[in-house]
């Protein structure tokens, strides 16, 4: 999630830049490349919320699929 926010800050950032005129910034990466980085990200944090062939018990534990998810969005 940190990455994904960065990303997209980094965009953000660098679309402002341009609209009030200032030069662009000796650190530079392609929009392409920005575009590509995010959704990389978004892949990442929607897949393991897809559930599994079996159902939302099936898989290869005997709990909810996506325990894990939850947990680490909780910590």
């Amino acid at each position: 999630m940190f990455f994904f926010a960065m990303a997209v800050g980094i965009y953000l950032i660098r679309r402002q830049r341009s609209k009030i005129g200032l030069e662009r910034s000796e650190f530079k990466a392609w929009d392409v490349a920005i575009g590509l980085f995010i959704l990389v990200k978004v892949l990442l944090l929607v897949m393991p919320w897809v559930p599994p062939k079996d159902g939302a018990n099936g898989g290869s534990v005997s709990f909810w699929y996506a325990t894990y998810c939850v947990a680490g969005i909780g910590m």
